[in-house]
């Protein structure tokens, strides 16, 4: 039996019920729209017009005509509002099943303790090395229409894979590194008011909200403060940069602040001074990162003849 004969009976047996001729014909009306099946399942425009002229047909031939005038009126408006409600429903309906269907975006997080350095591989088979008490993250979507990802803390190399139709891109704050496939470092720390990247080979672009600032070439820096948003350039081989992915500390000519933060990223220790005379010297020094903190400081003491002593995560020079 057909959909429409079903529907038509399911009419014809409202209209000989009890009650009012107008309330049975309009549940009659809504009844025919069939609730049971989504919208989609009519398949043409032409088929929905039929099935609606039909109905249209059998509840005019059941009606008097004392009643039609008045009656033929209701069921359009309120079948207008009606499909308007279903319409509206199964809209967000499906939007919502979509949404709850989809798998959500989830992001991985890598964090190397004090004292490791760690190489990670992402998804495009780019490689990155992450320094000590460094943090990296990247998201699911990561290679799908775009490569981003995020260094919200520490020190990091990128080896990057050339994709020219999928820029490489690393967000430190509101500063933007965009590659195409190079190798460059990036050092960002929150404590620290400078951010700086360095290109080992190939072109890098560095923004500060959404502002280009610079276009670095191989071997060259830039120093920016977030802050005030100046920065400086300069060329140099930095091999200080180099060495820590292969584990050792690398000293050359370095200032007090230098090493302050040398021995902060590595020792997770803060070492501190008020004597101008040593602040104003230069250490060298060279070791692997794994050297215990007690064995180093030795080593860079004597040589300046500086004494030294420990209060809680404190190293105060004298």
């Amino acid at each position: 039996m057909s959909v429409i004969r079903k529907r038509l009976k399911v009419l014809h047996r409202y209209l000989k019920s009890k009650g009012t001729k107008e309330e049975k014909i309009v549940d009659s009306w809504y009844n025919s729209i069939d609730d049971t099946q989504p919208i989609p399942l009519w398949q043409e425009e032409g088929k929905k017009a039929a099935t609606r002229n039909s109905i249209y047909q059998y509840v005019f031939d059941h009606i008097k005509a004392t009643t039609l005038q008045q009656v033929q009126q209701m069921p359009s408006a309120a079948y207008r509002w009606r499909m308007a409600a279903v319409v509206a429903g199964l809209l967000l309906g499906a939007y919502l099943l979509y949404y709850l269907v989809q798998p959500g975006v989830t992001y991985t997080t890598v964090s190397v303790p004090l004292g490791k350095v760690k190489k990670v591989q992402l998804p495009d088979n780019s490689i990155v090395w992450l320094k000590s008490g460094s943090t990296l993250r990247f998201s699911s979507e990561f290679n799908d229409e775009s490569r981003e990802v995020e260094l919200p803390e520490g020190e990091a190399f990128f080896e990057v894979q050339r994709d020219v139709t999928k820029p490489f891109i690393v967000t430190t704050d509101s500063v933007h590194t965009q590659v195409l496939g190079t190798a460059f470092l990036i050092q960002h720390y929150t404590s620290r008011p400078e951010t700086q990247i360095w290109v080992e080979h190939g072109l890098v672009e560095v923004s500060q909200s959404k502002k280009v600032l610079q276009l670095l070439s191989k071997h060259h820096r830039i120093q920016l403060n977030r802050e005030t948003g100046n920065f400086t350039t300069d060329s140099l081989q930095w091999q200080q940069a180099m060495a820590w992915q292969k584990g050792v500390l690398l000293l050359k000519s370095a200032s007090f602040d230098e090493l302050a933060a040398a021995l902060s990223d590595f020792y997770g220790v803060q070492l501190v001074c008020t004597n101008p005379n040593i602040r104003a010297l230069h250490f060298d020094a060279k070791f692997f990162i794994n050297t215990p903190l007690d064995q180093i400081l030795p080593l860079i003491t004597e040589l300046h003849h500086i004494k030294y002593s420990k209060q809680n995560n404190q190293i105060i020079f004298h």
